[in-house]
């Protein structure tokens, strides 16, 4: 459906401009559980960058995360859709990390042969044209417009 941009967030007097591994890994990482995609493909790219966080907070909901990092309780490797409204307020920044480029796709799975009922099909098809908004938003921030 749709590449989620992952990126590495916090309060905005939490992390220097230009952090460093060693300030990176001094700070508390929130995420989900074990398990979750996000968290998954993050742990993958800090590994893949020589970055080991001494601290972690597991939190059970994207909801808890966002709340944490408002609270500035550390940094955390999370998909822009979730945090796009912190960032507009300001409440939130992107932390830049040399390469960390990182993303998943969302994808809708369903048995290929089979009807969709027109319910399903409406949900379908809103939640196309929403992600569809939604990326063209990030898009423009992401080039200052």
């Amino acid at each position: 459906m749709l590449e989620n941009e992952i990126v590495i967030v916090g309060r905005p007097t939490l992390v220097p401009s230009r952090p460093s591994r060693e300030n990176l890994e001094s700070l508390t990482w929130i995420s989900r559980e074990e398990g979750s995609a996000t968290r998954t493909v993050s742990d993958e790219a800090l590994a893949r960058l020589g970055i080991v966080p001494r601290r972690r907070l597991e939190l059970p909901s994207y909801e808890a995360v966002v709340q944490a990092l408002k609270k500035g309780y550390g940094i955390a490797a999370i998909s822009r859709f979730v945090i796009a409204e912190a960032l507009r307020s300001g409440s939130l920044t992107v932390v830049a990390v040399r390469g960390w480029l990182v993303s998943s796709t969302i994808s809708v799975l369903r048995v290929r042969d089979a009807v969709l009922t027109p319910s399903s099909d409406q949900f379908q098809s809103f939640v196309r044209k929403r992600f569809s908004e939604i990326s063209r938003v990030a898009s423009l921030e992401r080039q200052g417009l």
